[in-house]
């Protein structure tokens, strides 16, 4: 199974998404700013709406998509993608992919606790917006530290995926038989640097 894998658009809409995969990811932030949310609402709205035809228009079986922390529109509108029905938003949930078990982890829902202790046992991948503390990178002292803490314990997990710091995007680094991968596009400065990224399972 390939796997076509992006995150941190920001406001932008990407012209190199490989057609090649079976499952298109998008690990959140599709908006530049939580600033978005202080445009009149149906601006906002429209920004969205303007992100969710694209991507749901993208020629790939299936389509997972997970919140970033900037997306206040898919975070407080719990219905918003139900116009969507190719698009699968993993909100704490999961779903199985040709025996593949997928699981999207937002932490950006008021009961962070509770998001943590709804990841299952058996997950071969997880997204995720912001990385685990465990990643590896920067010295491992980045990142979500309960979430480290938690997929210590998930023998069966092959990949995480995520974006969020923008430095560290298009690198895949892996720590104990697992593989972490940032796959945000955008460089510090928000401007589109970097192709998604392809991982095949």
């Amino acid at each position: 199974m390939r796997l076509v894998c992006f995150s941190d658009t920001h406001n932008q809409l990407p012209k190199n998404i490989p057609e090649c995969g079976d499952v298109l990811i998008f690990a959140g932030d599709y908006a530049r700013s939580r600033d978005d949310c202080n445009l009149p609402e149906n601006e906002a709205m429209n920004r969205f709406l303007t992100f969710a035809d694209w991507f749901s228009e993208l020629p790939h079986k299936f389509k997972l998509l997970v919140a970033g922390n900037h997306d206040d529109i898919l975070i407080y509108n719990y219905d918003v993608l139900k116009a969507y029905p190719s698009i699968i938003h993993m909100r704490n949930s999961g779903v199985d992919i040709e025996g593949f078990k997928f699981w999207g982890y937002d932490a950006n829902q008021v009961y962070y606790g509770s998001a943590l202790n709804k990841i299952p046992k058996v997950v071969d991948v997880l997204i995720s917006h912001a990385p685990p503390e465990i990643y590896g990178l920067n010295s491992g002292t980045v990142g979500d530290h309960l979430l480290g803490k938690k997929l210590k314990n998930i023998d069966t997990l092959k990949v995480v995926i995520n974006g969020h710091f923008h430095s560290g995007g298009g690198v895949v680094k892996e720590v104990d038989g697992i593989r972490y991968c940032n796959c945000a596009l955008s460089d510090e400065n928000y401007q589109l640097c970097r192709s998604p990224m392809i991982i095949d399972l």
